[in-house]
């Protein structure tokens, strides 16, 4: 930071040569003409009066000049307030909350910005936020504010900070950002505002090992952005709200990722929950709120088993838009499924994207109603096969709609447009029998049924061959269930298989060494009524 432009005495200024030296005189050291300067806070010099005023010290730290007054220093720097101006250390060790709040309250007078520079900060009482207040670290993992203490604030909350409320019961237009939040002992919130935000502005923070990482009890028009929330009970709650805007933002290790109740017309917008233990997703009594490409990742999720309702988008009684999700379970265990609608809820859930469940797709009951376009079950990796698909779906008194897949809005079908589960059939050929012929015969509806479940409608099947060093040949079958009863179709076949009935025959020729391995290689648009 340049040094700071000390005006010199006019040349008309009587005997000019006496009135410069009387001038450099305030601010150099007579000794070796260097500037008056101190390295740290508590070098200042506390022994001068007002014989002293005007003065000028260079504060090396901040780059800020500090001032005597005659009776005070002032800090000769009207943009930002810098903590290590008003004696912050920031080594980690010493208690900096004097320091950092009675910067704080200086900002809340002339509602300008409090800046951290890169350093810890241990801090024993919650640091108080007013409005118009905004709180800038230097960066998001080089500042970190670290409470370990009991220690309560406003309202006998134990947090990291907490934001005042204003004269209108709210905290208004804040803005915290750029900085890490974090306790050792697991303290109740890294921020909290138990009456309520407006226009708070959340961005590029850490927030690690407490309770609940923010809290407020009613949010009108918030944003929060690009922040990691790891290690607490949950990661944001808000009670109620409206105009929530979060985007980029990362919960990790916690019982619920976001957990929103009461709120309206508000959107997530990829955002991540992961190592979920029980809902990465929950909304209660939710209107008009919207998830655009949120993930998660349950890789814990079968590790809480006192948790009923486990699930990743847990809906009661709200009206919730999923646009574009994707989901990996990892072999989890979700007792409610991917999305677990009840008492009345609405869900639109549109190209749901999946790897690795083993357990309930969608669960809808108490008149809830999920309407799903697609599902696109693609593993990423190799998973054991899947559970039968009507094991996917289960309703008790809700529906699951498939609009665009069926005839009639009122007919609850699901659609599966991908491979569901892959089975190896060996036509047990002995070995080094070269001339051993055997028809595979092959029960379409126990095959399907054994890999779809019972419910079925309709569907496209792929019967393909390999003898592990080619394609021998493959089988399309069209499958019809109407009132219970099925029918099939050979659709094309380069295999000379012939259906009789619902008996699939294809004849197989030994080789070598064994026989042609023949493998229902897919199930495409099967449509599993509910």
């Amino acid at each position: 930071m340049p040094l700071k432009r000390i005006p010199t005495p006019s040349q008309d200024a009587g005997n000019w040569g006496t009135i410069l030296n009387d001038h450099l005189a305030q601010t150099h050291n007579p000794i070796n003409g260097s500037f008056n300067s101190f390295d740290q806070f508590s070098s200042r010099p506390t022994n001068l009066t007002a014989d002293d005023a005007g003065k000028t010290y260079l504060y090396t730290q901040t780059g800020n000049w500090h001032e005597w007054s005659g009776t005070d220093w002032k800090v000769q720097n009207k943009s930002e307030v810098n903590v290590k101006d008003y004696g912050a250390i920031g080594d980690g060790v010493a208690d900096d909350t004097a320091a950092i709040q009675f910067c704080l309250d200086k900002a809340a007078i002339t509602k300008s910005t409090v800046y951290i520079p890169n350093g810890g900060y241990p801090i024993s009482k919650p640091l108080e936020v007013s409005s118009f207040v905004a709180l800038y670290g230097e960066s998001m993992r080089g500042v970190v504010i670290s409470k370990n203490s009991t220690t309560n604030g406003i309202g006998n909350l134990n947090a990291v900070i907490i934001l005042k409320k204003d004269a209108d019961s709210y905290n208004n237009y804040c803005n915290i950002q750029d900085l890490s939040i974090v306790s050792d002992t697991k303290i109740d919130f890294g921020i909290v505002c138990e009456q309520g935000s407006a226009y708070l502005k959340i961005s590029n923070l850490y927030i690690y090992n407490v309770k609940t990482g923010f809290k407020s009890n009613d949010s009108f028009l918030t944003s929060f952005t690009s922040s990691v929330i790891k290690d607490t009970d949950v990661g944001i709650k808000i009670l109620a709200g409206t105009s929530l805007a979060a985007s980029d933002v990362y919960t990790v290790g916690a019982s619920v990722g976001f957990w929103l109740t009461n709120m309206v017309y508000s959107t997530l917008n990829s955002c991540a929950a992961d190592g979920i233990t029980a809902n990465s997703y929950k909304m209660t009594n939710c209107r008009g709120v919207t998830l655009n490409s949120c993930g998660s990742e349950i890789l814990e999720m079968r590790v809480e088993t006192n948790n009923s309702s486990k699930s990743i988008f847990y809906v009661d009684n709200s009206y919730i838009t999923i646009n574009a999700p994707f989901v990996i379970g990892d072999y989890g265990i979700i007792d409610k499924g991917v999305c677990y609608a009840l008492n009345n809820s609405r869900v639109i859930i549109n190209n749901l994207c999946i790897d690795q469940i083993d357990s309930k797709f969608l669960y809808a009951e108490s008149n809830a109603i999920i309407s799903i376009d697609e599902i696109n079950n693609v593993p990423l990796g190799v998973p054991t096969p899947f559970l039968p698909a009507d094991k996917y779906v289960e309703t008790t008194g809700g529906k699951i709609l498939s609009p665009t897949k069926s005839s009639s809005f009122n007919i609850s079908a699901i659609n599966y447009s991908s491979t569901i589960r892959s089975v190896d059939y060996n036509s047990g050929f002995p070995i080094g029998n070269n001339d051993y012929n055997e028809n595979l015969n092959l029960n379409l509806t126990n095959e399907i049924n054994s890999l779809v479940g019972v419910s079925w409608v309709k569907g496209r099947i792929t019967f393909q061959g390999n003898d592990f060093t080619n394609t021998s040949g493959y089988v399309i079958i069209n499958a019809f269930q109407t009132n219970g009863v099925k029918s099939y179709v050979l659709e094309s076949s380069n295999a000379g298989a012939i259906l009789v009935g619902d008996t699939l025959k294809i004849p197989t020729i030994a080789i070598a060494g064994g026989g042609h391995w023949y493998k229902m290689m897919g199930i495409y648009d099967i449509t599993i009524g509910v």
